[in-house]
């Protein structure tokens, strides 16, 4: 294989691992909103040149996650009422349809997954990692739909979920509550309801899993167990 073969591809896996490790720093407000990103500093901070740090913010960029401004200069996006209202009600359109399509096809091999990802979930060490397993719980449910472009849609949407759920799970330890627990409690209830069989009942139940949030980041408190 020839060097100008092997380069780019060696270039395009550093990128991939910057994108994460950035994504990562602002899902979990270690890089905080409006907060401006130099590339030079990011290149000494995480050894490697400003080309792939380039790469990896127009990558944040498209996932809404950072911003460039006219002069150049990059920033951490803002968290706004319109995002997270754009959020839900887009997030609730493909989930919900996730969840009708999912519960008539149910197999005992998405139960055995599920199973895995909340058990995954009450060990998790950090709000980080919990944050992750939470996300995957959902996109296997996506993925067991067997619908390609309901993936294909909820997939570029995820690093902007993945961004709130960090910020309402900082919400709950405000208020002296367990990340872990009310997310282990909240997905062993919407698994029970997927795996009904009762296509009507899974509709409302990730109906109510997902326009929760609205409660988590206003001053009200959520009935523990219920999202």
């Amino acid at each position: 294989m020839s060097p100008d073969i092997v380069t780019p591809l060696e270039r395009t896996s550093l990128a991939d691992g910057l994108v994460s490790r950035l994504r990562q720093a602002v899902v979990v407000g270690e890089l905080a909103c409006g907060e401006v990103l130099s590339e030079p500093s990011l290149a000494r901070r995480y050894g490697v040149s400003r080309g792939p740090v380039r790469e990896a913010l127009l990558q944040l960029e498209r996932e809404r996650l950072v911003e460039f401004s006219g002069s150049g200069r990059t920033r951490v996006c803002d968290l706004t009422e319109t995002d997270l209202e754009e959020i839900i009600t887009l997030r609730g359109a493909l989930e919900i349809l996730a969840a009708r399509l999912v519960t008539a096809r149910w197999t005992p091999a998405d139960t055995a997954r599920l199973t895995e990802l909340i058990a995954a979930q009450e060990t998790a060490r950090t709000t980080g990692e919990l944050n992750r397993l939470d996300l995957d719980l959902h996109e296997a449910v996506i993925r067991a739909a067997g619908h390609g472009r309901l993936l294909d849609s909820w997939l570029p949407l995820r690093p902007q979920i993945e961004r709130w759920l960090g910020t309402i799970f900082r919400e709950q330890e405000r208020l002296k509550l367990e990340p872990r627990t009310v997310t282990v409690t909240n997905h062993r209830h919407l698994l029970r309801v997927l795996k009904s069989g009762d296509v009507a009942a899974a509709e409302t139940a990730m109906t109510e899993h997902i326009s929760t949030w609205r409660v988590w980041l206003g001053t009200a408190q959520p009935p523990r167990g219920k999202q």
